[in-house]
């Protein structure tokens, strides 16, 4: 979020990111994790952990963005 904020991607009241937001993106991945622990789908792939890695190092650049 300071990342989208920064960018101008978006801007919040008062400039505070509210708790609703976060409480939104907790229901959306506690749902998706639900969804994938009991629908019958493929769960081995061999890209994983390379496409976290990746996301981290994505996640890290755009940081050092804002600092």
């Amino acid at each position: 979020e300071p990342v989208a904020v920064f960018l101008n991607f978006w801007q919040w009241e008062a400039g505070q990111i509210p708790l609703q937001n976060y409480l939104g993106w907790l229901a959306v991945a506690w749902l998706m994790q639900l969804l994938f622990f009991y629908l019958p789908i493929h769960r081995k792939n061999s890209l994983a952990p390379y496409m976290v890695a990746v996301q981290w190092t994505f996640f890290l650049l755009l940081s050092s963005i804002v600092v």
